[in-house]
């Protein structure tokens, strides 16, 4: 399987840069938990920061491992054959320049809107909030998500083009730059405020390198424009399926922690993202150094033959399936000194780093299943059917909140955790039923 080994081959020669880049992201809720503990301050954070993400998804998440890349990439390939003055009307540069545009004033907009609901709704649900903090985190969150989507955007470029480690990067360096944003931020007296303040410095720190990088391979001076191309209007009809799905799966944090609030455990929220950020750092690996370079070779070759294609999807299948089997059982066995050296210091306290552990066990279930969705999910935009992605995320949101009514009285927070993690197997079956339908409707059954 010649193309199957060059995507091995290629994830093999940045696995080893991706896993000095990632440590520092993967450094970050450790970071948070040894300075801030466990308080109504975090909770209030990650509460809007799922709120904001929730928006994001309009923004940043159409640009990521999208149908993007594979409009990219051919309009990329047919540049270097073609030479007309509709081919110089439609060049990458051109189409990027308005996704640039169009971002910058769909951002805009939407993180005032966004900011101002925050607020008002924090000012009423929430006023004994720390001073300043409702505000802070309305106007930090809010530069920050515009930002994001552009760095998005111009990392979707990177990858369409093979610089996958142009794009990874920045991130690094963007975190480094939060972490010591925040670091001094708490020293300074800050609290969370630091922290969001912090991110944002990130994101911003990664961004400039990122337009370097774009600069450098578009050749051309990068510009933002309203003007939108033919590939534009095709990309907005093939991406509303995964914007639409996006939006509403990114709304599953959201509902995790509202009803997790209703459980009555303080820092509740907080154990719960601590818990999938550390369960989920395999994953994050896997889409540093893997599914990029997947969906890019995938969209390369998906006018081969369905049985050539469906046999580098499956070998991606078993190989994230059996990377993220291993994650699984290690975490499990070591769990709890893991998070205890995780942790066990600083100012989270030992009965929640006790029911941190309780509620690990079950976020970690769901790992497998979660990586073999993210395998299937590229393989139908590479092939073009991001329709049915709205159908899925609806899937996902009505299956959560099922779970999450039915196991949180039974569980508590535990009950969330796991509910997340059946969803995710639930899903992954069910797109995988799709999948096998959309190869048998091309005429060559899997």
């Amino acid at each position: 399987m010649p193309a199957s080994r060059s995507i091995f081959n290629t994830t093999l020669l940045l696995l080893p840069a991706q896993v000095t880049l990632r440590a520092g992201e993967a450094a970050l809720p450790i970071f948070i938990a040894y300075l801030f503990g466990r308080t109504s301050d975090t909770d209030l954070y990650f509460v809007a920061a799922a709120e904001f993400g929730l928006v994001g998804a309009l923004l940043f998440d159409i640009y990521r491992d999208s149908a993007l890349v594979p409009l990219l990439t051919d309009l990329a390939q047919s540049q270097a054959t073609t030479r007309s003055p509709q081919a110089d009307s439609e060049t990458v540069n051109s189409v990027v320049s308005s996704l640039a545009g169009h971002t910058m004033l769909l951002g805009g907009a939407l993180s005032v809107i966004t900011a101002f609901a925050l607020w008002v709704s924090l000012k009423v649900a929430v006023p004994n909030a720390s001073a300043g903090l409702p505000m802070t985190l309305c106007l930090a969150l809010s530069f920050q998500l515009v930002v994001m989507s552009l760095r998005s955007l111009y990392t979707a470029t990177l990858n369409a083009h093979g610089r996958y480690l142009a794009a990874a990067v920045p991130g690094s360096l963007g975190v480094l730059v939060c972490l010591a944003t925040t670091g001094l931020g708490f020293h300074a007296g800050w609290g969370i405020k630091g922290l969001a303040w912090g991110m944002l410095l990130g994101e911003l720190a990664a961004l400039g390198p990122t337009l370097w990088n774009a600069r450098q391979v578009l050749g051309q001076r990068l510009q933002l424009t309203l003007l939108r191309p033919l590939v534009v209007r095709l990309f907005a009809r093939r991406v509303l399926s995964e914007v639409m799905g996006g939006a509403v799966v990114r709304a599953n944090p959201l509902i995790d922690q509202l009803m997790v609030g209703t459980a009555g455990v303080v820092g509740g929220g907080s154990l719960l993202r601590f818990g999938a950020d550390v369960a989920m750092a395999p994953t994050s690996l896997l889409q540093a150094a893997f599914f990029p370079i997947l969906l890019t070779e995938l969209a390369r070759r998906r006018s081969d033959n369905t049985e050539l294609h469906w046999r580098t999807v499956r070998s991606a299948l078993v190989t994230v399936g059996g990377f993220l089997g291993l994650a699984t059982l290690g975490m499990w066995v070591a769990r709890r000194p893991l998070l205890g050296l995780l942790f066990g210091a600083g100012a989270m306290d030992p009965d929640g780093l006790q029911h941190l552990s309780s509620v690990f066990r079950f976020q970690i279930l769901g790992l497998v299943p979660f990586g073999l969705l993210l395998v299937l999910a590229r393989t139908h935009v590479s092939l073009g059917n991001s329709r049915i992605m709205f159908g899925m995320g609806l899937l996902n949101v009505g299956l959560n909140v099922m779970f999450n009514l039915s196991l949180l009285p039974l569980l508590g927070v535990e009950g969330v955790a796991l509910s997340t993690s059946l969803v995710q197997a639930v899903v992954a079956i069910a797109m995988a039923l799709q999948l096998r339908r959309f190869y048998a409707r091309a005429g060559q059954a899997s």
